[in-house]
């Protein structure tokens, strides 16, 4: 159990740690040496941006959206909720430095595009799907990646990675995101 947790800790924090600024100078840190001066600790400066600091990815709910992320900036998180691309105050994430990810247009019914939904796609449906978010995204510099799936079953992954290779060809160098949970992902139920 407990490599599995150390799996899905490095899963959420490796893709958020390639996306911190190249800015940060490392060599500024500080030394703590311990009691005897064999060993010390060294400590790097905090960087938020090293981290994922957000809610879930869901489709953000503010009544306020301009409240909503600001107050979301002021308690230090770094990611806004996922929205579609005419749902979501780029401009804004990006003055108070929230990166984005960009849901489906159909996600604006209020909820994901189930896996089963995904499921039931063709290819080039999905591949069509796809490139329409990212063209209704735009080129925002807080657009990081896309939501593809909330906690699909194994069932699903097939056509979710039609899903992330659309988004590596409309979108290079952006993330995709699917939400996975160990005990969501199995292999006897489709939800």
């Amino acid at each position: 159990m407990k490599q599995l947790l150390t799996l899905l800790s490095l899963l959420v924090c490796v893709p958020a740690m390639a996306q911190a600024p190249s800015h940060i100078n490392w060599s500024n840190t500080s030394v703590f040496p311990d009691e005897d001066g064999i060993l010390s600790v060294q400590q790097m400066p905090f960087d938020k941006n090293g981290f994922v600091i957000a809610r879930d990815m869901h489709a953000n709910k503010f009544n306020d959206q301009q409240r909503g992320l600001k107050g979301m900036s002021e308690c230090f998180f770094n990611w806004a909720d996922c929205a579609t691309a005419d749902k979501q105050d780029f401009e804004l994430c990006e003055q108070l430095g929230l990166s984005v990810l960009v849901a489906p247009p159909e996600a604006g019914r209020g909820r994901h595009i189930t896996p089963g939904e995904w499921m039931q796609m063709t290819d080039e449906e999905i591949d069509t799907l796809v490139q329409r978010m990212v063209e209704q995204g735009g080129n925002s510099k807080a657009i990081v990646g896309y939501q593809i799936a909330d906690e699909p079953s194994v069932l699903a992954f097939p056509k979710l990675a039609v899903a992330v290779a659309a988004v590596r060809k409309y979108a290079p160098g952006k993330l995709t995101h699917i939400n996975l949970y160990p005990n969501y992902a199995t292999l006897w139920t489709f939800d």
